[in-house]
Order: structure tokens, then C-alpha cells, then sequence
């Protein structure tokens, strides 16, 4: 819609019939992923405040939602947080567990942070990974303002 407002109209009726709504508040999305369907990986997302959210515990309570515990699949785990940056309880601090790692030994995957500015302008940052030790923790680093 940003670039092509003309269009939004249009749009916005695709996404209603898609069942989608409409993107229209500033976020920050931390989306993990991994390349094999036999591991079980766990998101960890720790804030500033001492949350901490995973699998048996979704949510922080400044704010922030792990929409699903992925155990069989490539991913996505993802984590949203719907506040403005002013808001948000920064530094983030995030980890993969590899709660089990599966019959290939290694374990590859990537971060992708996505943070929306509300007015449709979109930031990436990507953060690969590996992994070899069953039951690890993996750093994935810190997201600061």
C-alpha cells in the first residue's frame, strides 16, 4: 500500500478475503527457523525487565507474544511485540535451545528480525546459526534500540 496507494483499496480487500488484517502499528518481529523437520528447537526471549518468555510461558509481560511451540518442523517460532519503540523493554536477549537435535548431528538456522515501523517501512536483519551439541543453548545475541 505504501507503494502503490492507488491500490489500497484493492488491497486491503485481498487481505480481508486472505483473512489477514491490516499491519497499521509499529512492530518488532524476532522470527527463528531451522533447516530440518527432525529437531526440536525452543525460541527464548528475555527483556530488559527479567521477562522471560518460551514455550510454557508465551509472553512477557511488558509486552511481547510467542505465537507457537513449533516441536516437528522447520519453524517458524516467532515472537512479536506490538509497541512502539519508546515502549518496548529493551535489550532483548535471545536464545535457540536445541531441545533435541534430530538424527542429522548439526543444526543450521536463521534469526530474522523485522521491525515495522507502522507507516509500511520494514528493517531486516538476518542472524545465522549453527549448532552441534544436543541440548544446547544458543546465543542469537541482543537487540538493542
Amino acid at each position: 500500500m505504501k507503494a502503490q496507494p492507488a491500490r489500497r483499496a484493492e488491497i486491503l480487500q485481498k487481505l480481508k478475503a486472505a483473512g489477514g488484517v491490516e499491519e497499521n502499528q509499529p512492530s518488532l518481529r524476532f522470527v527463528l527457523n531451522w533447516e530440518t523437520d527432525a529437531n526440536d528447537v525452543d525460541f527464548h526471549i528475555y527483556d530488559g525487565q527479567g521477562g522471560h518468555a518460551y514455550y510454557a510461558s508465551m509472553s512477557l509481560p511488558s509486552g511481547g507474544e510467542l505465537y507457537a511451540d513449533v516441536t516437528n518442523g522447520y519453524g517458524p517460532e516467532c515472537f512479536t511485540i506490538r509497541l512502539p519503540k519508546e515502549r518496548r523493554a529493551y535489550p532483548y536477549t535471545l536464545q535457540a535451545h536445541y531441545y533435541a537435535i534430530g538424527p542429522m548431528g548439526a543444526g543450521m538456522g536463521k534469526l530474522e528480525l523485522i521491525e515495522h515501523d507502522g507507516q509500511g517501512t520494514l528493517r531486516f536483519e538476518q542472524r545465522p546459526y549453527v549448532v552441534m551439541v544436543d541440548r544446547a543453548f544458543v546465543d542469537l545475541g541482543t537487540v538493542t534500540r
